[in-house]
């Protein structure tokens, strides 16, 4: 199915994205909280619940990004999901009880032709949100978005 295609379209885009995010961002991030980790963990003279707090803290940064990063993909995704469900609606309010079977095709073809047309509007903002997305991380301006 064409549409298939068209969701692996958008799923390579989602990747490819996702995995730059990784490199050039949020790797440099692990790491700073991993070294921040494991200085708590170096400090004898701190209790058990001093260590836990201070590895919690340098966990924070990444945590939020990761927690933004998330909620965009979550409303990036519905929004596809919302587009997809209107052509669903679209094709629906034109069939009825006498709807043939040509018809039904014709409905199908119509569907699958929406559904791609979403995908590839998708693709289209892809950039421009991606690059807000590794903007924000890279200001670590979550609260602002």
């Amino acid at each position: 199915m064409m549409a298939e295609e068209a969701q692996k379209r958008v799923q390579a885009e989602v990747n490819k994205f996702l995995t730059n995010l990784d490199q050039t961002c949020l790797r440099k991030m692990q790491v700073q909280m991993f070294q921040c980790s494991a200085k708590c963990c170096e400090n004898n003279n701190a209790s058990m619940e001093q260590v836990a707090s201070c590895v919690e803290d340098c966990s924070s940064k990444f945590r939020k990004a990761q927690s933004y990063i998330s909620n965009e993909m979550s409303g990036f995704l519905k929004r596809l999901e919302r587009c997809a469900l209107q052509c669903q609606d679209q094709i629906h309010d034109q069939m009825n009880a006498d709807t043939t079977d040509d018809q039904m095709k014709r409905f199908e073809s119509q569907f699958e032709s929406c559904v791609i047309r979403c995908a590839d509007d998708t693709i289209k903002v892809m950039p421009d949100l991606f690059r807000k997305i590794k903007g924000i991380i890279e200001k670590e301006a979550y609260h602002k978005a």
